[in-house]
């Protein structure tokens, strides 16, 4: 059971009785895909290198549409990161903002792992003209440095789409994740008030809009992986089992088939609405000074990804909620009317680059599958 000390006591008895009851449906036959696209979750393998285990560590990282736009070149003191432009979400993430966040999400998890096989890491973002692709260098050095609290979040840190408790935010959790995402070039904008509302239907209308959008909706349903062997072949993208969306709505996906992406569209549509933009803790927003700067975008996904391993280990469950962002890139890209920007200029200060939600699942979750280590990485000497 999920217990996690910003819980009020009323709040873990009620949390209980859900979890209870949840615990009892069938799987309806369909068990939970496993094999080789999840062995990477099997996290720590003390039988690899201490610069791969690093690596292993960056690879479990959160990333929009678990596209995993990433390659690693190992050396004896560094780990280079580089953007893999092939892994895109094309109309999704026209300006590529979100692609960029995902390689700083993977860099903080090699960061926080470092101390633990012994190595001090520094990261130094880079901005190459002979070498467009590479993003940041992470070196390591051999030394003792504290362990990081959020470690053993590694491995248990999951995308939760389902359900969310309504549970108010507990002022001590807010001044935690203020403290975590303290940052130079990144602020938090934390959502408790009516701004709520106002983030709730403007991710309801980008929703609707980016399903509307053909170039889009098709975009996205391309990294839908929707069988075992889409999933074995690829080890990437969306599927059914880490959607959270219950045994029976789970089951019936698995048994109809795959759906097009006009129908996906819809079901994402209602999740979005019933769902997602439901009951919570709160909602939150990621913004910087810059709209496109590498370095910035870097830093976004390094503390979105520090807020999620700590949510991990508090018990408590995350999602990212970028429609809007997605579609403000979208009416840039195309010169349309600027629908949704003004909405997000109402809730957050600055370029916002990330929304989110924070709360209490009232179900488990599955994890996405991964690429192995050996798919990602060159060990140079």
């Amino acid at each position: 059971m999920v217990t996690s000390r910003f819980l009020t006591r009323r709040s873990l008895f009620r949390l209980a009785a859900a979890l209870s009851g949840a615990a009892m449906l069938p799987r309806c036959g369909f068990d939970p895909e496993e094999g080789a696209a999840y062995t990477p979750w099997s996290f720590p393998d003390p039988t690899r290198a201490p610069l791969l285990q690093v690596v292993h560590a960056g690879l479990l990282a959160a990333n929009p549409h678990d596209t995993q736009p990433w390659r690693f070149v190992v050396t004896p003191d560094r780990v280079r990161v580089f953007v893999d432009r092939a892994r895109s979400l094309g109309a999704m993430d026209p300006l590529g903002r979100e692609r960029i966040i995902g390689l700083g999400c993977a860099i903080e998890n090699m960061v926080v792992w470092a101390p633990e096989v012994g190595l001090v890491a520094t990261v130094v973002a880079r901005t190459d003209a002979d070498s467009p692709d590479l993003v940041a260098d992470v070196l390591l050095a051999t030394a003792k440095s504290p362990r990081s609290e959020l470690a053993g979040g590694l491995a248990r840190r999951k995308t939760h789409r389902g359900r969310y408790g309504e549970f108010p935010l507990d002022p001590a959790l807010g001044r935690e994740l203020g403290r975590l995402a303290s940052d130079p070039v990144v602020a938090l904008t934390t959502l408790t008030d009516a701004r709520m509302d106002t983030f709730r239907d403007g991710t309801r209308r980008a929703t609707r809009a980016i399903v509307d959008d053909a170039g889009m909706n098709d975009a996205s349903h391309a990294w839908y992986r929707h069988t075992k062997e889409e999933i074995d072949r690829h080890r990437d993208g969306l599927t059914l089992d880490a959607q959270s969306l219950g045994a029976f709505t789970t089951a019936a996906g698995k048994t109809l088939g795959r759906p097009s992406a006009a129908d996906a569209g819809g079901y994402w549509i209602a999740n979005t609405e019933e769902v997602h933009t439901g009951p919570v803790t709160a909602f939150a927003i990621l913004s910087t000074r810059a709209l496109e700067d590498v370095g910035e975008l870097l830093q976004v996904g390094r503390v979105y990804q520090r807020l999620h391993l700590f949510a991990a280990r508090e018990g408590l469950a995350m999602q990212p909620l970028n429609q809007l962002p997605e579609r403000r890139d979208r009416e840039r890209q195309k010169g349309l009317r600027p629908d949704l920007e003004p909405v997000l200029a109402s809730l957050a200060e600055g370029h916002a680059q990330m929304a989110f939600r924070i709360g209490v699942a009232w179900d488990d979750t599955h994890h996405s599958p991964r690429r192995p280590v050996e798919w990602v990485t060159e060990v140079t000497s």
